[in-house]
């Protein structure tokens, strides 16, 4: 062999470099999806369930707050907007103490999903547009009504 027919190595072109390291990024993704899909879901911890005298007493609470909320509008201290947003989170609130329902952070929408409490789904999907009634007065009568149903059949 002659010296001058010695050809140096052959550079690799950069793009492969690159492909290799999207190649390993992939890789490396596909293995955590692959853990993180092969752990077991995480439970909830059931929390113990209310006795049926916390119950009985939380419900007299809230109905007792249903009146008390009903009386403030009736003296003008709430117009009725706050009135329905204090109905809702106090109905939300006694839910989510009295089950694994956490209804304080949902809408209506995601408790009728839910399925498990279709009677305060369909209550906040009425909570929403108070505003509009034609008799205010008439109007809280009924949405405190619908939220004492709500509270006594839970």
């Amino acid at each position: 062999m002659v010296a001058s027919e010695i050809v140096p190595p052959v550079a690799y072109h950069p793009m492969w470099l690159v492909a290799a390291a999207v190649a390993a990024m992939v890789a490396i993704a596909g293995l955590v999806w692959l853990i993180r899909d092969l752990r077991p879901p995480r439970q909830l911890p059931a929390g113990p369930a209310p006795s049926l005298l916390d119950l009985r007493d939380a419900r007299a609470r809230v109905l007792t707050a249903i009146d008390e909320i009903e009386r403030r509008f009736a003296r003008s201290e709430l117009d009725l907007r706050e009135s329905h947003l204090e109905l809702s989170w106090l109905v939300r609130s006694f839910v989510a103490a009295n089950s694994q329902l956490d209804a304080r952070s949902l809408t209506a929408g995601e408790v009728r999903a839910s399925k498990r409490a279709p009677d305060l789904a369909d209550m906040l999907g009425r909570f929403e547009e108070p505003t509009f009634a034609e008799d205010p007065q008439a109007a809280l009568k009924t949405s405190a009504d619908e939220a004492r149903a709500v509270v006594r059949r839970w």
